[in-house]
């Protein structure tokens, strides 16, 4: 029999994915969201557009004069992160899913050639102009200006605890209380996120004291719904912890809040 001869056609490399959607970042492809997040509007522009009738009917007792600049800002570059065609195509089976959306990744190049189309296509539709000029904006504003509600943090919740990066001891944090929802941003090593409610705060209080009292540091608490560069998965009113100076081990803050809960557990059972 004669010999088989060798296959001079070589299979062509795949295409790298859509290089004006995602850039490499080590052995993962991550989505650029600056793509989708630059907005340049005038600040006076955007109040002008509200009030405080709109807001309260949103939800939000905030009076639109004591809404902060820096709050509208961020609520007009969320247009299309708070958008739930965007939010349904990074949730699907394209993405690994994270507590913020810069964190996101897809699985493969595959999928990120996949997602792409997806993304191109929603990108075409979306006006931010119109987002802007939308209820979707005055709720996104008054999302940022009050407490989350019930169902609100049982979402968040939800999505916290089907994340594979997330460490037992935040699901029983965030077990521990209805109205306490924390998280930690992969991106941000020894940052605390708490979202905002009584509890949080209470929460936020505790951390201040007890960490000032047993490691000589203070705590630096900051509004990070308000900030544009802050991606959060979900886009409601948010504070960020970061011990100052920086040197303790990333989890003083977690461990600091599940000690604080698991008190509150002991001093409820003991009240029986």
């Amino acid at each position: 029999m004669g010999r088989r001869k060798k296959n001079k056609h070589k299979s062509k490399p795949l295409p790298e994915p859509d290089s004006g959607l995602f850039t490499r970042r080590g052995d993962q492809w991550r989505l650029r969201l600056d793509v989708l997040t630059h907005t340049t509007p005038d600040v006076n522009d955007l109040r002008d557009q509200l009030t405080t009738e709109e807001l309260k009917a949103h939800g939000s007792e905030t009076k639109l004069e004591n809404v902060p600049d820096d709050l509208l800002i961020a609520a007009a570059s969320s247009g299309a992160t708070t958008c739930m065609a965007f939010l349904d195509i990074l949730d699907g089976d394209c993405f690994v899913r994270a507590p913020c959306l810069c964190c996101y990744y897809p699985h493969s190049a595959a999928s990120a050639r996949v997602a792409a189309t997806t993304l191109r296509l929603f990108w075409r539709y979306y006006e931010s102009e119109s987002y802007l000029m939308s209820r979707a904006y005055v709720r996104v504003v008054a999302a940022l200006s009050r407490d989350l509600h019930a169902e609100e943090v049982s979402e968040i919740k939800e999505h916290i605890a089907r994340l594979d990066t997330t460490p037992d001891d935040l699901r029983e944090v965030n077990n521990s209380l209805p109205g306490l929802c924390v998280t930690e941003p992969l991106c941000q090593p020894g940052v605390l996120w708490v979202y905002s409610t009584p509890e949080g705060r209470r929460l936020l209080r505790h951390l201040t004291r007890t960490i000032r009292k047993k490691y000589s540091a203070n705590v630096v608490v900051t509004v990070a719904s308000s900030d544009p560069v802050v991606l959060p998965r979900f886009r409601y009113r948010m504070y960020a912890a970061r011990i100052s100076p920086e040197g303790n081990t990333p989890s003083v803050l977690r461990d600091t809040a599940l000690n604080w809960v698991r008190s509150k557990r002991r001093s409820r059972r003991s009240a029986k």
